[in-house]
C-alpha cells in the first residue's frame, strides 16, 4: 500500500459531498505525475485516499472550462464511455478538476503511433464499440463533435471507452449547430462550410477513423489547414499504393465519407455493413499483447476464417443495399413515434395532477381540473389549454409577467408548472440536465408560430399503481410504468414500440402488430395483451362518460 501512495505526492483535491441520507462525505484525491497534456488541460493519475481507487484527474483552465461538459459527462452511463466520478473547484484556483475513469492502456492514437496501423479484425473490434457509444449519445440528443483516436481510450482489459466531452453539445430536434468546433482532420465538410450541422458529423468522423486505423494515415491531410479543408470539402478518397484493405472496408469508407450528410449511413446501418460480417464473429476482448504487436495469422483466422495471407477477407461482392431498421437509438426516428414521455411524475395526482418530460424535452402538466399546459424550455413558449365548454387555448412567453399575472388561473398553473419542473429535476431519470430549467432564464427567440400547439398529453388513465396510460394529442398511446419502462402504440394501431431498461440505458424496438402473434415472441405477445386489456378498460370508461 505504501508503494501505491508513494507515486501520489502531488496536490490534494478535497470536496465535501452531501449524500442522499443528508450526511456529509469528505472526499480526497491525491495527484501523481502528469501523464498527458491537451490544448487547455493537463491530466494526472490520481488516487481516492479513502477507497484507494485509481482515477484520472483532468485539470482545466477556468477560462476554458465548459459547464456543459460537466452536465453532459456526469449524465452518461455506458460501458463504452469513460465514467464520470467528481467535479472539484476552488474559488481561488485558476483551474477546475474533473475526476474520471482511469484508462490504463492509453488511447487509440498512442496505439497507432506504436503499431503504425491495425488489422481489420482489430478495427472491427474497436469501431463496433465506438458505434455503440455513439448510438447511446445520439439517442440522448448529444453530439460529441470531437471524435478522434486521441479521445478514444482503452481500459485495463482493452475495452474501448469514448471520452473528452469538452466540445459535446445537446442537439434538439430542428436545431443546428453553427460554430466550427472539433479537430480539423476529422471535421465533416458541413462544419467547414459553416452552414449548420447535425449528428452526421460524428458519423463522418467514424469513417475518417476507420481509414486511419487500417491505412495508418489520414485520408485528407494537406500541407496546411487550407489545403486540408479543400480536400475535405472535395471528399475524394485515395489510397496509398499497395494499401492492405478489403473491398468491404473500402466500400464502407466510401459510403460514410460523402459530402451530403443525408447520404451517409446511420450508425445501425454501419454495423450491418459487410465489413462487420466478413467473419464468423468479432472478438469480445483482445489480448494486451496487441498493444505492441499485430495479431498472428492463427488468431485472425479464428474470426476471419476466409482471410488471405494479408489478414483480410477480400470478396468482390459487397452488400450495397443496406436495410433500414427502426431503433429508438437510430438518428432517424420513425414518424409514428416521434414524441413520447421519457419521465413522468404522478405522486401528486390527487392534489395537482401529473407532470411529464417528453423526449424533445418539452415539459407538460395535466392538471386535476383537466386543463393542460405544454412548455418549451428552449423558447420559453407555453400553450395553456383551459378545460370547460370554451376549450380556450392561451399561448405566450413564460417570462411575460404582464400577461400571466393578470390571469389568476394561468398564474396559478404556471407556478405549479415551475414546481413540477423542480420535481422532475430532482427525479431526473433522463440524461438532460435541468439546471437551466430551474433558472427559468431562456433568452432565445421563438421561431415558430404561436398557434402551432406542440404534441401534448391530452388525457390519461390510471387503473392501478404500476402504470399510467397516456393519450397524446396526435392519438398515439403510451403506457408508462413506475420503473420508467414504456409501451407505445401508434395512432393507426399498426406498430408497437417497447422500451426496456438495461442497466442505465433505456432501449427500444418497434414491432409490427400483425407480425407479433406469428413471431412466437411470448414476451412481446404478453405486452401486447396487456396493452389490449388497458385499451378495453379505456373504451369501457369512455362509454360510461
Amino acid at each position: 500500500m505504501a508503494e501505491i501512495f508513494h507515486k501520489f505526492t502531488g496536490k490534494s483535491l478535497k470536496k465535501e459531498k452531501k449524500m442522499v441520507s443528508g450526511e456529509i462525505e469528505n472526499l480526497e484525491f491525491r495527484l501523481g505525475e502528469p501523464i498527458g497534456k491537451g490544448a487547455f488541460s493537463i491530466c494526472y493519475e490520481c488516487i481516492d485516499v479513502k477507497s484507494n481507487e485509481i482515477y484520472l484527474a483532468k485539470e482545466i483552465e477556468k477560462v476554458k472550462f465548459s459547464q456543459e461538459e460537466i452536465e453532459i459527462h456526469s449524465s452518461l452511463r455506458h460501458e463504452n464511455i469513460v465514467s464520470f466520478q467528481e467535479y472539484i473547484e476552488y474559488p481561488g484556483d485558476e483551474n477546475n478538476y474533473l475526476i474520471i475513469e482511469f484508462c490504463a492502456n492509453k488511447d487509440l492514437l498512442s496505439l497507432i503511433k506504436k503499431r503504425g496501423k491495425l488489422t481489420e479484425i482489430e478495427v472491427q473490434y474497436y469501431i463496433t464499440q465506438l458505434i455503440h457509444a455513439l448510438i447511446y449519445l445520439h439517442s440522448n440528443n448529444i453530439i460529441h463533435r470531437d471524435l478522434k483516436p486521441g479521445n478514444i481510450f482503452l481500459d485495463e482489459h482493452m475495452k474501448l471507452k469514448l471520452g473528452d466531452f469538452g466540445l459535446a453539445r445537446h442537439l434538439y430536434r430542428g436545431d443546428k449547430i453553427m460554430d466550427k468546433g472539433g479537430t480539423l482532420n476529422y471535421m465533416a465538410p458541413e462544419i467547414i462550410e459553416a452552414n449548420g450541422y447535425y449528428y452526421e458529423v460524428d458519423i463522418w468522423a467514424v469513417g475518417i477513423i476507420i481509414y486511419q486505423l487500417i491505412i495508418g494515415v489520414l485520408p485528407f491531410k494537406g500541407n496546411n489547414n487550407l489545403e486540408t479543408e479543400n480536400k475535405i470539402k472535395e471528399a475524394l478518397i485515395k489510397y496509398p499504393e499497395n494499401a492492405i484493405i478489403s473491398n468491404a472496408a473500402k466500400d464502407l469508407i466510401k459510403q460514410i465519407l460523402v459530402k451530403d450528410p443525408k447520404e451517409r449511413p446511420s450508425l445501425r446501418q454501419i454495423l450491418e455493413h459487410d465489413f462487420f460480417t466478413l467473419g464468423r464473429a468479432i472478438p469480445k476482448l483482445i489480448p494486451l499483447s496487441f498493444l505492441d504487436k499485430e495479431p498472428s495469422m492463427g488468431y485472425i483466422k479464428n474470426f476471419l476464417i476466409d482471410a488471405n495471407e494479408n489478414g483480410i477477407v477480400n470478396r468482390e461482392v459487397v452488400n450495397k443495399n443496406l436495410r433500414r431498421i427502426k431503433f429508438d437509438d437510430d438518428t432517424e426516428k420513425t414518424d409514428n413515434f416521434e414524441i413520447y414521455v421519457k419521465d413522468c411524475i404522478y405522486k401528486y395526482i390527487d392534489k395537482y395532477g401529473i407532470a411529464y418530460r417528453l423526449n424533445n424535452d418539452n415539459i407538460g402538466v395535466y392538471y386535476n381540473d383537466t386543463s393542460k399546459i405544454i412548455y418549451n424550455p428552449r423558447t420559453n413558449i407555453y400553450f395553456y389549454m383551459k378545460s370547460g365548454p370554451s376549450k380556450e387555448t392561451t399561448s405566450g412567453n413564460i417570462n411575460d409577467k404582464n400577461k400571466i399575472e393578470g390571469n389568476h388561473d394561468l398564474e396559478k398553473k404556471v407556478k405549479l408548472l415551475q414546481a413540477f419542473i423542480r420535481a422532475l429535476a430532482k427525479n431526473n431519470t433522463g440524461s438532460y440536465s435541468y439546471n437551466n430549467l430551474l433558472n427559468m432564464n431562456f433568452d432565445s427567440e421563438y421561431q415558430g408560430k404561436e398557434n402551432e400547439t406542440p404534441i401534448y398529453v391530452k388525457k390519461y388513465y390510471m387503473f392501478d399503481h404500476n402504470s399510467i396510460l397516456l393519450r397524446f394529442s396526435n392519438k398515439n398511446i403510451q403506457i408508462y410504468f413506475l420503473n420508467h419502462e414504456s409501451i407505445l402504440l401508434s395512432n393507426e394501431q399498426k406498430e408497437l414500440r417497447i422500451f426496456s431498461r438495461n442497466k442505465y440505458e433505456l432501449k427500444s424496438q418497434v414491432y409490427d402488430i400483425e407480425e407479433i402473434m406469428e413471431s412466437q415472441n411470448y414476451s412481446v405477445i404478453k405486452k401486447l395483451q396487456y396493452t389490449k386489456s388497458l385499451l378495453e378498460k379505456v373504451i369501457a370508461n369512455e362509454e360510461k362518460e
